[in-house]
């Protein structure tokens, strides 16, 4: 059954709610983290493990942190769900990729490693914490809604109301800009530019089919919704 959605009310006992939930699902969600933190900035770093010490890395690492804790956690029968068509792990790839090239390109080319606040940090610092911004308010605005894999749950809504009034795919802009912005900050213009092109592919992949999940479901009303909404960036794409 189809159901109109009713905005969620963003008062603090709500916003209360929805960060308990999360802390509550926290233990679950170690594991995915400490094998992300080992694929993204461990193993790039072996050759020089001091480096996980700097202020940059630790940026980094807690983005990644962060960007587990917002999330829900993921039900093991996710990983194996047909109706994903792999863009879960697609989307996993490339962010393994992204990430480790960022680190490969500003540990063993670049020959400063120092903390330097210039218009490069400034701007990745700025970019990490609008995404993570970003994408606290698609997912809290999704609610129930939100799944790691595409799937149309029983009930499943159409939302049109906060971030969603402008952008069908708030949560995949904001996981973007984190993984881009720990980019600009270390000035590792390599790992950004495959960034781009991994992140565009994985995250393009998803939307095309879910996309195309949500038009088998919503029909016409999602068309209406595609035709006054962007993407991923509002009056750009």
């Amino acid at each position: 059954m189809r159901t109109n959605h009713t905005p969620v009310p963003t008062t603090a006992a709500n916003w209360q709610l929805f960060f308990q939930k999360l802390l509550q699902e926290a233990p679950q969600k170690v594991g995915g983290l400490l094998i992300a933190l080992l694929l993204y900035y461990i193993l790039p770093l072996l050759g020089k493990l001091t480096l996980l010490y700097a202020p940059s890395v630790v940026i980094a690492m807690w983005a990644c942190g962060l960007l587990f804790l917002i999330q829900p956690a993921t039900d093991p029968a996710q990983t194996k769900s047909r109706s994903d068509k792999n863009s879960m792990w697609g989307i996993i790839a490339a962010t393994t990729i992204s990430q480790a090239s960022i680190m490969v390109e500003w540990a063993y080319f670049h020959t400063n490693h120092s903390w330097v606040f210039d218009a490069s940090t400034l701007s990745g610092l700025g970019l990490i914490a609008l995404g993570l911004w970003v994408r606290t308010l698609a997912i809290y605005e999704l609610g129930p809604n939100f799944d790691n894999t595409v799937t149309i749950k029983g009930g499943h809504e159409l939302i049109q109301t906060g971030i969603y009034r402008y952008i069908r795919h708030g949560s995949y802009t904001g996981a973007i800009l984190v993984g881009l912005g720990i980019g600009i900050m270390l000035s590792a213009w390599w790992g950004v530019a495959i960034s781009v092109v991994t992140l565009g592919l994985a995250y393009g992949y998803r939307i095309k089919h879910e996309e195309a999940t949500l038009l088998a479901y919503f029909e016409d009303e999602y068309r209406q919704y595609q035709k006054r909404t962007w993407k991923l960036i509002p009056f750009i794409f």
